[in-house]
């Protein structure tokens, strides 16, 4: 997780971003300390979360029109007490464009929007379990394990499935250290990927825009 985030940092600097640069190097050179104050919720409003949230652990079905009719999550080896800040901000950051990063207080406030519904259906009041101003101000500290996994994520979408694929059928041919360095060169490919550079650099240009760091 540390590599692509220092990749993401430093296609920043070469860009002339300097004072963006300066804040996102900050958590670069205190990498172990922002990780655990964002992944270790110390709020009033936790739940049981998934904690694997994104695309490849989603399973969706399309009715005959191509329209989405039904999502259902696998894989919960993760599952664990927590914010539900680390699920939702896992989920956005690894699959939102820069589009949807500009419109995030209004995806907030249609999940709340949701959220309450189904906590009126169960018999509680939205508000009292998680209110709106908790989720948008808590998101400011808690996302953060988002922004992390979100670019660790663009990282490994965008391996060539044709390296992953050759690496993976010549793998009993190679030692341990033959198959690091394989994985190197691959990754280094995509580093260099505009698309990375791209994406990783709309969500860590948000993350300071929106006070996240």
């Amino acid at each position: 997780m540390k590599k692509p985030f220092e990749k993401a940092v430093a296609n920043l600097e070469s860009e002339g971003k300097e004072v963006i640069f300066k804040k996102v190097s900050y958590v670069v050179e205190n990498m172990k300390e922002v990780y655990d104050k964002c992944s270790r919720y110390n709020g009033k409003h936790s739940c049981i979360i998934h904690g694997d949230c994104w695309s490849n652990n989603m399973l969706f079905k399309y009715n005959e029109s191509g329209e989405l009719d039904d999502v259902k999550l696998v894989d919960f080896q993760l599952t664990r007490k927590t914010t539900p800040i680390h699920d939702l901000s896992y989920f956005f950051y690894s699959g939102a464009s820069k589009e949807d990063f500009d419109k995030l207080d209004e995806y907030l406030e249609i999940y709340h929007e949701s959220f309450s519904q189904f906590s009126q259906e169960l018999g509680f009041r939205g508000d009292d379990l998680l209110p709106l101003n908790v989720l948008k101000d808590e998101w400011k500290t808690y996302s953060m394990l988002g922004v992390f996994m979100g670019i660790f994520l663009w990282e490994l979408k965008l391996i060539p499935k044709g390296d992953a694929k050759n690496i993976g059928e010549n793998n009993q041919s190679l030692d341990e250290t033959q198959i690091r360095e394989k994985w190197r060169v691959v990754l280094e490919k995509v580093f260099k990927d505009e698309r990375f550079k791209t994406r990783t650099k709309d969500i860590l240009l948000h993350a300071v825009e929106y006070g996240i760091i």
